[in-house]
C-alpha cells in the first residue's frame, strides 16, 4: 500500500512541473529567433504576398521569381534577413500551443491592413481611400505540415 501512494505522489508531483517547451502558448524565442511581436508582424506580410501569388494577382511567367523578390522586398522593408526569417518561422512552429495564438494575432494585423486600405470585400470603403491595396511583401508557401515551402535563392 505504501508503494502506491509514493508512486500517487510522484504523479502529483510530475503534474507541477510545468509545461514542456512546445506546450506553453509564450514562450521565449532565443536571440537568434524573432520575438512574437516582429514575427508576427513579417508572418502577416508574408501571408499577404502568398495571398496574392495563390490568387494569381500578378499573372507573370515565372510566379515562384516574382514571390522570391516579393519575399525579398519584405525582408528589406522590416529589416530582417531571409535566414532570419526561416529560422525563427521553424522556431515558432516548433511550438504548436504558441502558434494558435501567433496566427490569432497575424490574423488581427491583416484585417488592420485591410482596415487601413479602405477594402472591404474588394471594394473600397470611401471615396478618399488609394485604390491600390497596400500590398506588402513576404509569405510562407504552406505545405501539408503546415509549415512554409522555402523558397529558391535568387539564382537558383
Amino acid at each position: 500500500m505504501k508503494g502506491g501512494v509514493w508512486w500517487a505522489s510522484l504523479l502529483l508531483c510530475a503534474g507541477c512541473w510545468g509545461v514542456t517547451p512546445e506546450e506553453d502558448p509564450n514562450p521565449t524565442p532565443p536571440e537568434n529567433v524573432m520575438d512574437r511581436e516582429t514575427f508576427v508582424r513579417v508572418f502577416a506580410e508574408t501571408q499577404l504576398v502568398e495571398s496574392a501569388y495563390k490568387l494569381h494577382y500578378f499573372g507573370q511567367d515565372d510566379p515562384g521569381k516574382w514571390v522570391s523578390q516579393a519575399y525579398g522586398e519584405v525582408f528589406q522593408r522590416l529589416g530582417v534577413s531571409d535566414s532570419l526569417f526561416w529560422r525563427s518561422h521553424a522556431w515558432w512552429y516548433a511550438h504548436p500551443a504558441a502558434m494558435v495564438g501567433v496566427l490569432e494575432e497575424t490574423t488581427e494585423v491583416l484585417n488592420q491592413l485591410e482596415r487601413e486600405s479602405g477594402l472591404s470585400n474588394g471594394r473600397l470603403q470611401s471615396e478618399t481611400s488609394s485604390p491600390t491595396p497596400r500590398v506588402a511583401v513576404d509569405s510562407t508557401r504552406v505545405r501539408r505540415s503546415g509549415g512554409p515551402k522555402r523558397m529558391p535563392k535568387k539564382g537558383s
